[in-house]
């Protein structure tokens, strides 16, 4: 199935025009309603409740329908302008009539595809959508015991935001902020919403072109395992990354070191040879192929950074065609994955020694297990720190809270 975590993009529902929105939800009125969102009548120019149309799909139970997942997936990851042209391009060779007027949203062609021809979108997703793998670095406490997790409260939150805010307020991206946080079984996933640098952009009216200067919106994800103790990060850049683990640790549990980085990942088990890549006890997993690897080579007083592939690379390994360095010189390694529900392989790349990118977000916690089962994860150094010894993450899996955020 194609990725359904709208997580990091919640604003694509915004986009599409209410009368497309309303007839494509109107699929499942009955399922919605029952989680709690009203499908809105156009005619009646009703509200819509985008922020609880987001948390159904960030919070899928099992009674979500097959159908509405796929859908929003393949409208989310089509809803960009090179996607809109291939679907365009489409439309013109099927003869397919698209009520989306002269200025649709790509969001909208997507969805009148979906509507009418949901198998050539599908289709056409499948053909046009790359990998664009979920960047995430880890950082781990170093505490002995994992501490217990309170969940943050309205107060604790605005904080959070406000720090943020000011963040990037100096950062020349405006004073705004705004954080969710959603439950996820044993772990809680917050999205962080900030403006980016402002933007001047031409823009073409019917008497001609005039400029509009405006700020683009940006989300950040960081997802806290209460179980390990463990604060994984997509941001923007490394020093957004870095001012999010500090302030997330100071807020969360009152220490901006709580998360001192350091190593989570080795790629040491790929100089046992190709069994490190076993998965048969992954039962979703069909086979996992390393692809290709990073290595640094010391030639005289210079080191060389080299990059080697091939369709499966134990094989030149073992041929003596290419030779692995020592653990020291092996700095990325990317996998290829194929699933047993699914014909279109997945890339896994672990990277320096804590950074992993993933295809889909929903991809991370197995993948993980996958990684610590053949011992490319380190075990976390811990100091003499005594803290609690039960870990807690209260409340239920489902729910969301969200400061009141803090604008310009």
């Amino acid at each position: 199935m194609s990725n359904i975590n709208l997580f990091t993009h919640p604003e694509t529902f915004r986009r599409i025009q209410l009368k497309g929105l309303c007839a494509w939800l109107g699929q499942w009125r009955d399922y919605l309603a029952r989680r709690g969102f009203t499908v809105p009548d156009p005619a009646a120019d009703s509200a819509v409740d985008y922020e609880g149309l987001a948390a159904v799909f960030m919070e899928p139970d099992g009674e979500m329908p097959r159908q509405l997942m796929h859908s929003a997936a393949m409208i989310h990851e089509m809803a960009n302008e090179g996607a809109m042209g291939a679907l365009l391009e489409r439309a013109r060779q099927e003869n397919i009539k698209l009520d989306v007027g002269d200025d649709p949203d790509p969001a909208d062609v997507a969805v009148q595809m979906c509507l009418g021809h949901a198998d050539v979108l599908e289709e056409v997703h499948n053909l046009h959508q790359l990998d664009r793998p979920r960047s995430f670095v880890h950082f781990t406490t170093d505490r002995r015991r994992v501490p217990t997790f309170r969940e943050p409260t309205d107060g604790a939150l605005a904080g959070l935001e406000a720090e943020i805010a000011e963040w990037n307020f100096k950062a020349k991206r405006g004073r705004s902020a705004r954080v969710w946080m959603y439950r996820r079984a044993h772990e809680r996933w917050f999205l962080v919403r900030h403006g980016l640098a402002s933007r001047r952009q031409e823009v073409i009216t019917a008497s001609g072109s005039e400029s509009v200067i405006q700020r683009p919106g940006e989300y950040d994800v960081l997802v806290y395992d209460c179980e390990r103790g463990e604060l994984r990060i997509h941001g923007c850049n490394v020093k957004e990354v870095e001012m999010l683990r500090q302030v997330f640790g100071g807020h969360l549990f009152g220490d901006k070191e709580f998360f001192p980085g350091g190593e989570k990942f080795t790629l040491a088990p790929l100089l046992t040879g190709r069994a490190c890549l076993a998965c048969g006890d992954f039962p979703t997993l069909a086979n996992v192929t390393l692809r290709e690897v990073t290595v640094l080579r010391l030639t005289g007083s210079d080191w060389l950074r080299l990059t080697v592939n091939a369709p499966d690379l134990f094989g030149p390994v073992g041929r003596g065609d290419v030779t692995l360095p020592g653990v020291e010189g092996l700095v990325r390694a990317t996998f290829e994955l194929r699933f047993k529900d699914s014909k279109k392989r997945r890339t896994l790349t672990v990277a320096g020694s804590n950074r992993l990118k993933v295809v889909r977000d929903d991809d991370t916690t197995l993948l993980e297990r996958w990684l610590a089962a053949r011992g490319f994860v380190l075990e976390p150094e811990v100091d003499d720190e005594e803290t609690a010894n039960v870990v807690e993450c209260a409340g239920e899996a489902g729910g969301w809270r969200g400061g009141g955020g803090v604008e310009a």
